[in-house]
């Protein structure tokens, strides 16, 4: 890789040291001011802490493939590691740059994922000067705080969807499209509740045919057969995604019919209850 003439390549002992955490096992406290730190980042609280200042969680056993900043006072478990004593590295640069790498192939077990520590250190890293660490953080700094803010717009969104459906299809709308209410219209119990005296309960069976989907045991590792929709094709917002990397296939003797979708079919996950519309 060819750098600019500003830049040196280091390696993570170079700009950081590496520490384990320790079993917080003696400081957890539900009432602890100090946040329990792993590489899924807040979990538990504590009553100690185990580090002050800008650090980068690292996991060393099990979830290795995560990166997580932290920064104040807080304790790290014993199967993370944290970073200090950076040198010629901007804790959020160096964060930002451990991102970029893919932390499971550095795994050296065959059980339990894991990453040894003088496996981390031998990391090569392309090192610009401090200022210009400085603005690569501010700008990828940025546009985390636009993700977050738009991930928050988005939550919001959900909750005043999830209110309006909960009033749209328990009250519905009258004539002038405006929502029913007790005091403008005449409402009915029902085995739902109160519902306006227009509307009728059905089991979903009643109108609609409800079928399982195919038991048979599908081949993964065929591509040749008809394209079967899985779990892992229905969200839990409901969008269905036909990438052929997430169908699976299967062979056209055990297809019925009616196992073909169709344009309007609903689809149900019975395991999980998430749903889809074709």
């Amino acid at each position: 890789m060819t750098l600019p003439d500003t830049w040196q390549t280091k390696t993570l002992k170079q700009l950081a040291s590496i520490n384990y955490g320790k079993s917080p096992a003696q400081i957890l406290d539900d009432y602890g001011q100090y946040p329990v730190l792993g590489t899924g980042g807040e979990g538990r609280q504590g009553n100690n802490f185990l580090y002050e200042g800008d650090s980068i969680i690292l996991g060393r056993k099990g979830t290795i493939d995560r990166v997580f900043f932290a920064s104040g006072k807080f304790w790290t478990i014993d199967t993370a590691y944290y970073l200090s004593n950076f040198v010629e590295a901007l804790p959020r640069w160096l964060f930002y740059f451990l991102q970029t790498q893919v932390l499971r192939q550095l795994n050296e077990a065959t059980g339990v994922p894991s990453l040894a520590r003088e496996t981390l250190y031998k990391i090569q890293i392309p090192t610009p000067p401090a200022i210009e660490q400085a603005k690569i953080a501010e700008i990828l700094s940025t546009v985390d705080r636009a993700i977050e803010q738009t991930e928050a717009l988005i939550a919001k969104q959900e909750r005043i969807k999830t209110g309006l459906m909960q009033d749209l299809l328990t009250r519905g709308i009258d004539e002038h499209g405006d929502l029913r209410s007790e005091s403008t219209h005449p409402f009915k119990d029902s085995p739902l509740g109160r519902i306006p005296v227009e509307w009728d309960v059905w089991r979903i069976n009643e109108i609609a045919k409800v079928s399982y989907g195919i038991s048979d045991a599908i081949d993964t590792d065929n591509k040749t057969g008809i394209a079967t929709v899985m779990l892992t094709c229905i969200s839990a917002s409901g969008e269905l995604n036909l990438n052929p990397s997430l169908l699976a296939y299967t062979s056209s003797k055990i297809i019925s019919g009616r196992d073909i979708l169709e344009p309007g079919d609903l689809l149900f996950n019975w395991r999980n209850g998430s749903q889809s519309h074709l």
